[in-house]
This record gives structure tokens, sequence and C-alpha cells, in this order.
């Protein structure tokens, strides 16, 4: 009888093991019936939808509805994503049953870019100056002597925008400098020179050397009460530790 019930106990294992194995292999294989996007940091100023991105990949080679959701071709995907410039990349992705959610960082635009002669640019973040297409409002200006600018182009180091490049980003990443500092001003010889509205001025930041330092020293200026709208035109901070103002 004992013996009995260990061969009975021992069929259950090998069955209930069966099945496991059964329901393993085919929940590894379930077809893709769902795809998601989501948007990482999503904000005023992002330049795609879920949808937008959705719809890319669906009416693409690279689908993966109908496909093993398991076996998804990642790399296809981001080729596909590529077409649009404000999409960087693929950040994470996640399986919950027969759904694939595809969570993606984007670019984001730092400002208008005026070249003399064209069309204006929209400059991204990530260096790429774009077809003016930006939703965008209350952007930070560029002009002045910005040079030829290319649509798809990347801002090169030794470019006349390179300067007033690494300044928006500066800009953008503080709150305060971005009300304060609308227009970002490159000068024939490609120094950079701002304007403040709080005081008013044009401001002569020259390269970037220690451009956080310079910025840091004008607020500390205005903070103090020195630099009254009205009392001074001009402000010249190419000095370490000290500002000369022009009436």
């Amino acid at each position: 009888m004992k013996k009995l019930k260990s061969i009975l106990v021992l069929l259950l294992l090998v069955a209930a093991v069966a099945l496991a194995v059964v329901a393993g292999v085919r929940y590894f294989n379930l077809p893709c019936s769902e795809m998601k996007v989501a948007i990482a940091d999503k904000n005023s100023h992002t330049m795609v939808t879920e949808t937008q991105v959705r719809s890319l990949i669906l009416n693409s080679s690279a689908n993966p509805i109908g496909q093993k959701v398991r076996k998804f071709d990642r790399k296809a995907i981001e080729q596909v994503l590529k077409q649009n410039p404000w999409v960087h990349g693929i950040q994470s992705t996640a399986i919950n049953g027969s759904c694939l959610t595809i969570t993606i960082t984007t670019n984001t635009p730092l400002a208008l870019v005026f070249p003399s002669g064209q069309a204006p640019l929209v400059l991204a973040d990530n260096g790429q100056l774009l077809a003016d297409d930006s939703r965008c409002t209350n952007l930070l200006v560029i002009n002045g002597n910005v040079g030829n600018c290319k649509p798809r182009a990347f801002v090169k180091k030794k470019s006349p925008l390179h300067a007033a490049y690494t300044v928006a980003k500066t800009i953008a990443n503080n709150k305060d400098y971005a009300a304060q500092y609308p227009e970002i001003f490159v000068r024939p010889d490609g120094q950079i020179e701002l304007y403040s509205v709080l005081g008013g001025q044009t401001i002569l930041l020259g390269n970037t050397d220690h451009l956080s330092d310079k910025l840091a020293n004008l607020d500390a200026a205005y903070s103090h009460g020195l630099l009254d709208a009205g009392t001074y035109t001009s402000l010249d901070l190419r000095f370490k530790d000290r500002i000369y103002a022009v009436k």
C-alpha cells in the first residue's frame, strides 16, 4: 500500500513538473498582442508624443505585434526610432504577459537659431540643428555671427555657434538664468554677449572659460543691488572676479 502511495505521489510530481514546463514554454513563446510607449521625463518641451512613436514603430518592419514578445528586435526598433531626430533612444523595456512596453528618452529644444539669410532652426540639447517645427514658446534666441547652419547637422567644436551652444546649455539648466537671459549674441570676433532682462543691459561674456564663475559673480552683483536697471548700459565679465560696468 505504501509503495502504491509513493508511486502515485511520484506520478503527481512528474505531472506537475510537466505542466509547469508546458506553461513556461507557452509563456515564453507568447506572441506580442500589444505595444505601449512611454516617454521618460516628459515635460512641456517634449517634442514627440507616445502616439507618434508607437505609430512609427508599428508602421515599420520592426513591428513586434504577432512576434514572440520575449524575442522582439530591440536593435531594429532603435534603428526605426532614429528616423525622428527628437527621439534619443530606448531607456528600458518591460514585458507583462503579451504586452511590450518601451520607454524612450528624447532630445529637448534649447534655442532658436537665426542664421543670416536662412530660415531659423531649432537647436536641440544634443547639439543638432533641426527645422523650426517647435511647438515650444519662450525659447532662448541665438543670433549674430552663427555661421552657415544646415538642418540635421550637429554643432562642431570649431564652429562660430559652438560657444553659444555651450552657454545655452548652462542657461537651460537653470530656471532663473532661463528667465533672465532670453538672448545670446555671437559677435563677429566670436565673443559671446547676453541680454539681461533684470538689468536691461548687454553683458559681454567673451569666451566660455569659467562660465559658471562669471554668471555667479553677476548673480551676486544683482542680488546686492549694484546693477539696478537703468544705471548701466553694458557689463563686461571677461575678467576674473570683477565686473566692468559702463553707464
